[in-house]
C-alpha cells in the first residue's frame, strides 16, 4: 500500500499527467488495463479501487472518441490554439461542449494535436483573456465552459479541485475525505494526476500531508510559481 505522499510519484495516463505519451502509449495501457483489471481485482484488496479506476478511465477515453483502440482511426474533431505564458507554452483544445485540454506544451509528454484537430484561436479569445488576467494576479476564479472526459470518480475529484479556494491548498487525504471516500487516497491522487485542464482546474493546489509540493504534470517549478502567485509572493506578469 502506498502512503498519501507517495501518490505523486504514481503517474496515471491522461492529458494532464507526466505519464501521458501520445495515442499509442495510452492505447497500449488501455488495452492491458481493460483485459486484466477484473482478473487483478481479487488479488489487490484495498488497491482494487485503483485498478478499477484505471480500467474505467480507459473506457471513458475510448467512448469519448479522444482515443481509439483502432490505431488507424482518428479521434474526435477539436479546435486548438497555443499561448505563451509565464509558465511556458500552453496548448488549449476544445470542442463544441467547451474546453477539453490545457497542456504544458513544452514538456516531453505534452498533448499533441490530432490530425482531426483544426488550429483556430478565435474560439479561445475569452479563456486566453482570463488566463492572462490570472497570471497578472487579477483573476481568482475562471468562468469558462469545460468539457472534461473521465470516469464518474474522476469527475467527482476534479469538481472537488475547483472548490479549493484561491490561495489555499489541500492534501490528497483531505480531498478523499471531502468526497466521502477516505479510503481512496491513492485513487484520488491518480485522478488528480490525470486532470486534463490544469490551472483552471487547480490540481496545483494539492500538496502532501507534510506540506511538500509532491508531483505536478507541468513540473514542480511551475507548481511552485502558481502557488506563489496565488499567495501574493510572486508576480508572473
Amino acid at each position: 500500500m502506498l502512503g498519501e505522499d507517495a501518490v505523486a510519484a504514481q503517474g496515471f495516463p491522461g492529458a494532464g499527467s507526466e505519464d501521458f505519451d501520445g495515442d499509442v502509449a495510452v492505447e497500449d495501457l488501455i488495452v492491458r488495463a481493460i483485459d486484466h483489471a477484473h482478473a487483478a481485482l481479487a488479488d489487490l484488496g484495498e488497491d482494487a479501487v485503483v485498478v478499477q479506476e484505471f480500467a474505467d478511465h480507459g473506457r471513458a477515453l475510448v467512448h469519448s472518441g479522444i482515443v481509439s483502440l483502432d490505431l488507424s482511426a482518428g479521434g474526435r474533431h477539436m479546435e486548438y490554439t497555443t499561448m505563451e505564458s509565464p509558465v511556458g507554452p500552453l496548448l488549449l483544445a476544445a470542442d463544441d461542449g467547451g474546453l477539453c485540454f490545457i497542456s504544458f506544451a513544452g514538456k516531453k509528454r505534452a498533448v499533441r494535436p490530432d490530425r482531426h484537430w483544426a488550429e483556430n484561436a478565435k474560439p479561445f479569445a475569452e479563456v486566453l483573456r482570463q488566463l492572462r488576467a490570472y497570471f497578472r494576479g487579477a483573476l481568482k476564479e475562471f468562468e469558462v465552459p469545460l468539457n472534461m472526459t473521465g470516469t464518474a470518480f474522476q469527475l467527482l475529484v476534479w469538481e472537488s479541485l475547483r472548490k479549493i479556494p484561491y490561495g489555499e491548498t489541500a492534501s490528497y487525504g483531505e480531498l478523499a475525505r471531502g468526497i466521502g471516500k477516505p479510503e481512496a487516497v491513492r485513487a484520488v491522487g491518480l485522478a488528480n494526476g490525470s486532470n486534463p485542464i490544469p490551472i483552471i482546474v487547480p490540481c496545483h493546489r494539492v500538496i502532501g500531508s507534510d506540506g511538500s509540493l509532491t508531483g505536478y504534470g507541468g513540473g514542480l517549478s511551475v507548481k511552485e510559481k502558481l502557488l506563489a502567485l496565488e499567495s501574493r509572493q510572486l508576480r508572473l506578469l
